[in-house]
């Protein structure tokens, strides 16, 4: 997305900024009131000592596991080999990823990179990677956004951390469809061939961190690193 894109949508939210993103709820000087700010949780809860190494699905007892692996990531394990997130997808964290997305606001997406980059030494034992990179809209979202929310959030991500990596906009949408949240699991699934290309340098023994919005059947992620 363009910088005056962002710049044009900031402008918005600054000229209006009365009411909260997400909920509506009359504000004064801030952009996301308590009710609808999800809380990071207690530190065992994101843990990866207490969850599965690879999709990071909550497992009590994960450490009598050979391979620290959950019983679906050793029979079926996804292309990507390590899955962090900060919240499961429901109550607050749903709206607010609803309203980035939909409503749309940059402004939220940078919120919740500055939340992942907050949590980021808890999340991985080792952060700092050769290329971050975003999971690309499609044509038909950015048309409809104007911005792409995953690239807003790698940029908050590694605001002032530029050890963690260099954001690289190389992997892109090769298709004009419908968004995800419209096609139901098998069509996902169907549209996993040739989905998204790949146009920048070799990444042949490359660290490499995907950024997405939100993870549900695991598709688009899936997709993202055949490409790479």
């Amino acid at each position: 997305m363009s910088s005056l894109a962002l710049q044009f949508l900031d402008s918005l939210e600054i000229l209006f900024p009365r009411a909260c993103l997400v909920c509506d709820r009359p504000l004064y000087r801030h952009r996301l009131c308590s009710r609808c700010t999800p809380r990071i949780g207690k530190p065992d809860s994101l843990d990866p000592l207490h969850r599965c190494q690879r999709c990071f699905s909550q497992i009590p007892n994960i450490a009598e596991y050979p391979t620290r692996e959950c019983t679906a990531c050793t029979l079926f394990p996804p292309l990507p080999t390590s899955i962090r997130f900060l919240w499961e997808y429901g109550d607050l964290p749903r709206d607010l990823i609803r309203a980035m997305k939909y409503r749309p606001s940059p402004w939220l997406a940078r919120w919740g990179g500055a939340a992942l980059r907050s949590q980021i030494l808890t999340l991985f034992k080792h952060p700092e990677w050769d290329f971050i990179i975003p999971i690309p809209s499609s044509s038909i979202n950015m048309r409809r956004r104007l911005f792409n929310q995953c690239h807003v959030m790698a940029r908050a991500l590694t605001k002032g951390t530029p050890r963690l990596g260099k954001v690289s906009t190389s992997l892109y949408n090769r298709q004009h469809r419908l968004p995800q949240a419209q096609l139901t699991h098998d069509e996902r699934l169907r549209h996993l061939r040739d989905r998204y290309g790949y146009k920048g340098p070799s990444l042949v023994g490359k660290r490499v961190l995907l950024v997405e919005d939100v993870l549900t059947t695991g598709a688009t992620s899936s997709a993202a690193a055949h490409a790479l």
